[in-house]
């Protein structure tokens, strides 16, 4: 449960980052505290870290006309909306095949760890074993981080619909959606 607890702690922070943006001013990391920064990894790695290298070499060498800026940053944000796009379907066929696994194993028990409160009653709980969030009904006053026992009730992939419901409690909840 320790690292079940972390990796809910963990998500709770990414949740809180903002995404990241491209431009050819130099800009502040908020979470790094430096007021000029720039996201760099092996270029055989992403479309942008090539770019970016590129980038750093031309103005390292004087070699930086403004006009060409505008056509590297177009050519970026095309590749990041078309990794968003990507990343978003991954998401989805990840979640379809977890609900299917889940519908053949209706009465199945699993530990999940609370995240956060979504209304009032509704929590969002992480189902390591499972790899999924969802949203459930939790009895008293549950913190982040705390472990409880939920039940799979029903599961629809084609219908993106997941029912769960803790143990020990009668009623049971929805969830449709990722």
């Amino acid at each position: 449960a320790l690292g079940t607890r972390k990796m809910a702690k963990n998500n709770a922070i990414v949740r809180k980052l903002r995404k990241a943006t491209v431009s050819s001013t130099p800009g502040s990391h908020w979470g790094l505290g430096v007021d000029a920064y720039t996201q760099v990894t092996s270029p055989i790695r992403r479309y942008a870290d090539l770019v970016m290298h590129r980038q750093i070499k031309a103005a390292l060498e004087g070699d930086v006309a403004p006009d060409s800026i505008d056509g590297v940053l177009a050519a970026v944000g095309a590749a990041e909306q078309a990794g968003d796009v990507v990343t978003r379907i991954e998401r989805a066929t990840h979640r379809y095949y977890v609900l299917k696994h889940l519908s053949e194993r209706i009465g199945a028990t699993y530990e999940a760890v609370v995240v956060a409160e979504r209304d009032p009653g509704r929590w969002r709980i992480s189902v390591e074993d499972i790899a999924i969030q969802t949203t459930v009904a939790l009895r008293g006053s549950p913190k982040p981080r705390d472990v409880r026992m939920v039940e799979v009730v029903a599961s629809s992939p084609r219908q993106d619909q997941l029912q769960l419901r803790e143990l020990g409690q009668s009623a049971q909840v929805s969830e449709s959606g990722g």
